[in-house]
């Protein structure tokens, strides 16, 4: 029988004050999407987008995309007359205005890298050895031929 290795079961809410009432919770990323968050976030984060191309900085807003689809875990997010929920899907992700997109992958990916590690657990204190009785002293330690 193998080890079974549990998905992260850490997840942010995160809560926005340009949108009142949006709740966005997502899991820390993997390794890949820590990674797409760390390539994305400088090139979608440019100054006016100066020295990016726009096929640069669709190419970050996809892999940021990817990325976060793969952590998020639900909103609170509505549309329409009627409050219909909007999946937490890739493809009602995709339909989001780009703003608005940007603003809760760039929280999550500002979370993802800036959040300091939970504190490692501290070690356990090796066990005390058990106690051995005196009675090697009463051994004899040379041995005589015979």
């Amino acid at each position: 029988m193998g080890y079974n290795r549990q998905k992260a079961q850490t997840v942010w809410a995160l809560d926005f004050d340009a949108y009142p009432g949006l709740t966005v919770r997502a899991r820390k990323p993997n390794f890949l999407g820590l990674r797409a968050a760390a390539a994305a976030l400088p090139v979608l984060n440019a100054p006016a987008r100066a020295r990016v191309t726009d096929l640069q900085y669709l190419d970050a807003m996809n892999l940021l995309l990817d990325a976060f689809a793969m952590a998020l875990v639900g909103w609170t997010l509505e549309e329409g007359a009627d409050d219909r929920p909007v999946p937490a899907t890739k493809q009602a992700l995709e339909r989001l205005d780009l703003e608005f997109l940007l603003d809760i992958t760039g929280a999550w990916a500002d979370a993802t890298t800036t959040q300091p590690a939970a504190a490692a657990p501290a070690e356990p204190e090796p066990p005390e050895p058990p106690e051995v009785p005196e009675i090697e002293a009463e051994l004899p330690m040379e041995v005589t031929a015979a």
